[in-house]
C-alpha cells in the first residue's frame, strides 16, 4: 500500500504493470525500416496511478491507470 495524500488519511493499493514490445529491422541497401508494436498493461489489470493533490479532496482526484492498449510505430532510417 502507499499513501493516497500528504496527510496519509487513506491508502492506494500498490501495482505492477507488464509492458512488452516487438520490433524487427529490415535492411534495404543503405536504408533501415523498423516496424514496432507496443503492448501496455498486457494483463489488463486495474490500477491507480496517483491522486491529484490540487483538488479540495484528493479522494475525488484518484487517477486510474491505462487499460490494455496496443500502439504501433514505423521508423525509417536513411
Amino acid at each position: 500500500f502507499r499513501p493516497g495524500d500528504n496527510e496519509n488519511t487513506f491508502t492506494l493499493p500498490g501495482y505492477a504493470s507488464v509492458d512488452a514490445y516487438l520490433a524487427y529491422t529490415i535492411r534495404r541497401e543503405r536504408h533501415r525500416i523498423t516496424p514496432q508494436v507496443n503492448f501496455s498493461n498486457l494483463l489488463d489489470k486495474r490500477y491507480f496511478v496517483n491522486t491529484s493533490v490540487y483538488d479540495a479532496s484528493p479522494r475525488l482526484g484518484i487517477m486510474p491507470g491505462q487499460p490494455f492498449a496496443v500502439t504501433g510505430s514505423m521508423r525509417w532510417e536513411f
